[in-house]
Protein backbone atom coordinates (compact mmCIF):
# COMPACT_ATOMS: atom_id res chain seq x y z
CA UNK A 1 0.00 0.00 0.00
CA UNK A 2 1.52 3.21 -0.85
CA UNK A 3 1.37 6.10 1.36
CA UNK A 4 -1.46 8.93 0.41
CA UNK A 5 0.15 12.63 2.54
CA UNK A 6 2.23 12.69 5.36
CA UNK A 7 -0.24 13.69 7.97
CA UNK A 8 1.90 16.84 8.48
CA UNK A 9 2.91 17.46 4.42
CA UNK A 10 1.56 20.46 3.13
CA UNK A 11 2.62 19.27 -0.35
CA UNK A 12 -0.39 20.01 -2.44
CA UNK A 13 -0.26 16.49 -4.24
CA UNK A 14 0.85 13.05 -3.88
CA UNK A 15 3.74 12.37 -1.88
CA UNK A 16 6.48 12.67 -4.54
CA UNK A 17 8.63 9.49 -3.32
CA UNK A 18 5.39 7.43 -3.24
CA UNK A 19 6.65 5.91 0.46
CA UNK A 20 5.14 2.26 1.45
CA UNK A 21 3.17 3.23 4.46
CA UNK A 22 5.44 0.75 6.81
CA UNK A 23 8.50 2.89 6.02
CA UNK A 24 6.67 6.06 6.21
CA UNK A 25 7.12 6.28 10.27
CA UNK A 26 10.78 5.50 9.81
CA UNK A 27 11.42 8.01 7.58
CA UNK A 28 8.95 10.84 9.57
CA UNK A 29 11.29 9.67 12.79
CA UNK A 30 14.83 11.36 10.98
CA UNK A 31 13.39 14.25 9.41
CA UNK A 32 13.73 17.38 11.31
CA UNK A 33 11.25 19.91 10.51
CA UNK A 34 12.36 23.94 9.96
CA UNK A 35 10.39 27.05 9.96
CA UNK A 36 12.57 30.13 9.20
CA UNK A 37 11.50 33.76 8.27
CA UNK A 38 11.96 35.83 5.37
CA UNK A 39 15.40 36.86 4.32
CA UNK A 40 17.29 33.86 5.67
CA UNK A 41 19.59 31.53 4.30
CA UNK A 42 19.44 28.39 4.71
CA UNK A 43 22.72 27.16 2.79
CA UNK A 44 25.11 29.14 0.60
CA UNK A 45 27.17 28.34 -2.52
CA UNK A 46 30.23 25.78 -2.21
CA UNK A 47 28.89 24.90 1.98
CA UNK A 48 29.78 21.57 2.32
CA UNK A 49 25.89 19.54 1.48
CA UNK A 50 24.95 18.50 5.20
CA UNK A 51 21.63 17.01 3.93
CA UNK A 52 18.49 17.41 1.89
CA UNK A 53 15.48 20.08 1.96
CA UNK A 54 11.74 19.43 0.96
CA UNK A 55 10.04 22.57 0.81
CA UNK A 56 6.44 22.60 2.62
CA UNK A 57 5.40 25.75 2.44
CA UNK A 58 6.90 29.13 1.38
CA UNK A 59 9.46 30.32 -0.87
CA UNK A 60 13.22 30.01 -1.44
CA UNK A 61 15.61 32.20 -4.27
CA UNK A 62 17.82 30.57 -5.57
CA UNK A 63 20.83 32.16 -6.27
CA UNK A 64 24.90 32.43 -7.08
CA UNK A 65 27.54 34.77 -6.47
CA UNK A 66 30.30 35.39 -8.57
CA UNK A 67 32.71 38.17 -8.78
CA UNK A 68 30.77 40.00 -6.28
CA UNK A 69 27.33 39.49 -8.46
CA UNK A 70 24.21 37.71 -7.43
CA UNK A 71 22.65 35.75 -9.90
CA UNK A 72 19.14 34.50 -9.70
CA UNK A 73 18.48 31.30 -10.84
CA UNK A 74 14.87 30.54 -9.72
CA UNK A 75 12.62 29.74 -6.59
CA UNK A 76 11.71 26.57 -5.13
CA UNK A 77 8.27 26.18 -3.72
CA UNK A 78 6.37 23.42 -2.30
CA UNK A 79 7.46 19.94 -3.31
CA UNK A 80 11.16 20.80 -4.40
CA UNK A 81 13.75 18.88 -3.35
CA UNK A 82 17.20 20.81 -2.63
CA UNK A 83 20.54 19.38 -2.19
CA UNK A 84 20.12 15.55 -2.46
CA UNK A 85 22.90 15.14 -5.61
CA UNK A 86 24.94 17.18 -3.72
CA UNK A 87 24.41 15.07 -0.31
CA UNK A 88 24.80 11.72 -2.26
CA UNK A 89 27.80 13.24 -3.66
CA UNK A 90 29.65 14.62 -0.74
CA UNK A 91 30.12 17.89 -2.44
CA UNK A 92 29.02 21.21 -1.63
CA UNK A 93 25.89 22.92 -2.48
CA UNK A 94 25.21 24.46 -6.00
CA UNK A 95 23.92 27.65 -5.05
CA UNK A 96 22.24 29.81 -2.06
CA UNK A 97 19.23 29.00 -0.92
CA UNK A 98 17.59 32.23 0.81
CA UNK A 99 13.75 32.24 1.42
CA UNK A 100 11.39 34.75 0.02
CA UNK A 101 8.76 34.51 2.95
CA UNK A 102 7.80 32.37 5.60
CA UNK A 103 9.18 29.19 4.47
CA UNK A 104 8.71 25.40 6.18
CA UNK A 105 11.35 22.92 5.69
CA UNK A 106 11.66 19.21 6.53
CA UNK A 107 15.61 18.16 6.87
CA UNK A 108 17.30 14.66 5.98
CA UNK A 109 20.38 14.61 7.16
CA UNK A 110 23.36 13.47 5.28
CA UNK A 111 24.07 10.49 7.30
CA UNK A 112 20.00 9.48 7.96
CA UNK A 113 19.78 9.70 4.08
CA UNK A 114 22.51 7.33 3.03
CA UNK A 115 21.38 4.55 5.59
CA UNK A 116 17.64 5.17 4.25
CA UNK A 117 18.74 4.37 0.53
CA UNK A 118 20.74 1.66 1.62
CA UNK A 119 18.22 0.14 3.37
CA UNK A 120 15.63 0.73 1.33
CA UNK A 121 16.79 0.95 -2.44
CA UNK A 122 12.97 1.10 -3.43
CA UNK A 123 12.74 4.69 -2.39
CA UNK A 124 16.01 5.40 -4.89
CA UNK A 125 13.78 5.75 -8.48
CA UNK A 126 11.33 8.13 -7.16
CA UNK A 127 13.75 10.41 -5.27
CA UNK A 128 15.81 10.62 -8.55
CA UNK A 129 12.73 11.00 -10.36
CA UNK A 130 11.52 14.13 -8.81
CA UNK A 131 14.79 15.73 -8.29
CA UNK A 132 15.02 15.84 -12.16
CA UNK A 133 11.97 16.52 -12.26
CA UNK A 134 12.91 20.06 -10.38
CA UNK A 135 16.53 20.51 -11.97
CA UNK A 136 14.34 20.61 -15.39
CA UNK A 137 11.77 23.30 -13.81
CA UNK A 138 14.84 25.42 -12.33
CA UNK A 139 16.69 24.99 -16.03
CA UNK A 140 13.16 25.95 -17.77
CA UNK A 141 13.30 29.25 -15.06
CA UNK A 142 16.08 30.11 -15.47
CA UNK A 143 16.06 29.77 -20.02
CA UNK A 144 12.86 31.88 -19.19
CA UNK A 145 14.29 34.95 -17.19
CA UNK A 146 17.53 35.33 -20.07
CA UNK A 147 14.41 35.62 -22.60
Amino acid sequence: MQSGRCRRCRIPKQCPFRIPELLFEKIQALIEWRWYSANYTVFKHNQPAEGLYLVQAGRLGLYIEAKGKKTHLGNAVAGWILGAGETLESSSYLYTAETEEETELEFLAKESLLSLLSSYPEVVPPLLATVAQRSNELIAQMLRARW
